[in-house]
């Protein structure tokens, strides 16, 4: 019979085919249909058992069911709920099998289309695409995608990054290259770029509205909802690590925190800064302080960092790989600055980068979260409440809560403004430090705000005054910028209070009218949002940073 017949062997030539690897196909019931012979060099062939010759094969399918490679192992694994990768070859499923994570893949790869009947082993399944990386393997990974969609409960679709120096495409090279288990689970489970195709569908908005869209629990009663994020902003000293503490004890054992009721949750804390024994000491303090006993085990986690510190890029992922399945309600990090590693936080895009991967954070372990931050330098009263804190303006407007915290008169008070995105508003509330907690005081007055101390009080100049020093000149626009030492010394030539400063520029330039570029050595250069673009383009133009003039003369 022709499918007897062995398929023509490579020619004179070349070298003789081998067969390096056998891949059994085996339905649900473990009945083999067919198996799948690598030869080296690279070709694939396949043959069914003979049903009239017992231990005799047929070369090709003819009419065979074609079903998933690993099929029993597969709904198994499915049934565990455990997470499963779907990958483009069967070097690749038994490598990832050796190294404990349930894969599969077509018997044809990029070569066939993706089957209805593939997509029915899938129900409910988390599934990760793993794409080969050749623009077949990229297209055959976006129709798995699109294909299981309807029927599993998340698929998310990754590309394997180079290792060692070694080229990657698939799994079977990352391993290969030395990969580990460990590290792979954490890799893959981070966050990931999104395709065009795994952004949500357009919805009609009367569609959308018929339909029920109850809000999640709010964690802190009137302020935070589960799963958004919260900032907490003061100046330097403020003791705003003794506060998201008395956060966390209070949400981990559902009392209230400050003056706010919250819903009983588990707590993650991550610690940054404070060595072992102060957050022991800390926490103790504060739960003798609030007169309640620490929470029962899984209700309040701390992870302690501090000297093992690193980029978010790298300890988010960790943070939701350990978080995802622990239920958290509310998760800390304290202090925030602590994951910028190379990120400026004068940079709107490297700050909006670091929110995006917070708010990954938040969506795969759907818990609340709460950071700390500190204000910019200079007199915070003399800002409005949503431009004290310091870094990228993104950094305060991003969050679903702001709460910051200013310093009245009286030493150790504070007025807390909240800034709310998803609730009501709410008024301000006014509180003392009585160690190691805060505690609100109604007596206390919201608008006596701390200022600076000053002989002999100077004047302040209108906003209108400051804007009105920076020059229109857009055709030799490093003459129309100023460094802060610059401002200072127009200011002290003037007779202004030159600590007011600070706060005039962020004003203005949140209202947009002027913008500052950050030069090198973190230098400031100032000016009309035209004469900065201008000078930009001068630079990138010259590829150098332009001569600085000399300061002026007082």
């Amino acid at each position: 019979m022709p499918d007897k017949t062995a398929p023509p062997r490579a020619d004179a030539k070349s070298r003789p085919e081998k067969v390096v690897a056998t891949y059994n196909y085996l339905d649900e019931h473990g009945q083999l249909l067919y198996r799948k012979l690598r030869y080296e060099p690279k070709t694939f062939r396949i043959q069914r058992p003979d049903p009239e010759h017992t231990g005799q094969w047929l070369w090709g399918l003819n009419s065979t069911r074609k079903i998933l490679y690993r099929l029993p192992e597969l709904i198994a694994a499915i049934k565990e709920e455990r997470p499963i990768f779907a990958v483009e070859g069967e070097r690749d499923v038994d490598v990832l099998y050796e190294n404990g994570f349930p894969a599969t893949c077509n018997p044809m790869g990029a070569a066939e289309d993706w089957s209805a009947e593939y997509t029915s082993w899938f129900p409910d399944a988390e599934v990760i695409v793993i794409a080969d990386k050749d623009d077949a393997g990229r297209v055959h990974a976006r129709s798995v995608a699109d294909s299981i969609k309807p029927v599993v409960k998340s698929v998310k679709t990754i590309e394997l990054p180079d290792r060692n120096g070694h080229k990657v495409k698939d799994a079977a090279d990352w391993f290969a290259a030395g990969g580990q288990p460990a590290e792979f689970d954490e890799l893959v489970q981070a966050p990931q770029a999104l395709a065009p195709g795994e952004l949500p569908e357009w919805v009609d908005a009367a569609t959308f509205c018929a339909a029920p869209c109850p809000p999640p629990i709010q964690i802190i009663k009137h302020i935070l909802h589960q799963g958004c994020k919260l900032v907490f902003g003061g100046p330097s000293k403020a003791r705003k690590t003794w506060v998201l503490l008395d956060l966390a004890i209070s949400v981990s054992t559902g009392q209230k925190w400050l003056s706010f009721d919250t819903t009983a949750a588990p707590v993650l804390f991550v610690n940054f800064e404070l060595p072992k024994f102060s957050i022991h000491d800390r926490l103790i303090s504060i739960a003798k302080a609030k007169n309640i006993t620490l929470p029962p085990p899984g209700q309040l986690v701390i992870w302690n960092l501090r000297s093992y510190s690193a980029p978010y890029d790298v300890l988010l992922p960790k943070i939701t790989s350990k978080a995802r399945h622990m239920g958290f309600g509310l998760i800390v990090l304290d202090p925030s600055y602590k994951l910028l590693g190379e990120a400026d936080e004068n940079s709107t895009r490297d700050i909006a980068k670091l929110l995006n991967a917070l708010d990954q954070l938040t969506l795969e372990t759907n818990a609340s979260l709460a950071f700390s931050a500190h204000f910019a330098k200079g007199n915070a009263a003399l800002k409005e409440s949503i431009d004290r804190i310091s870094g990228s303006g993104v950094f305060a407007r991003d969050p679903d809560a702001i709460l910051t915290a200013t310093p009245l008169q009286t030493e150790g008070t504070y007025v807390i403004d909240p800034i709310l995105r998803t609730v009501p508003p709410h008024k301000p509330i006014t509180i003392r430090w009585d160690y190691p907690i805060f505690r609100v005081d109604d007596e206390l007055d919201a608008d006596d705000l701390k200022r600076p101390k000053t002989r002999n009080a100077k004047p302040i100049p209108t906003n209108d005054e400051f804007l009105a020093l920076f020059r229109d000149l857009p055709q030799d626009p490093r003459k129309g910028l100023m460094t802060a030492s610059e401002i200072r010394v127009i200011f002290d030539r003037n007779g202004w209070e030159r600590t007011s400063a600070p706060a005039l520029r962020d004003t203005l330039e949140g209202a947009g009218a002027i913008k500052t570029h950050f030069a090198a050595h973190n230098q400031k250069l100032t000016g009309l949002p035209h004469v900065v673009a201008a000078y930009e383009k001068q630079i990138a133009e010259a590829k150098s940073i332009l001569a600085q003039p000399p300061l002026p003369t007082a």
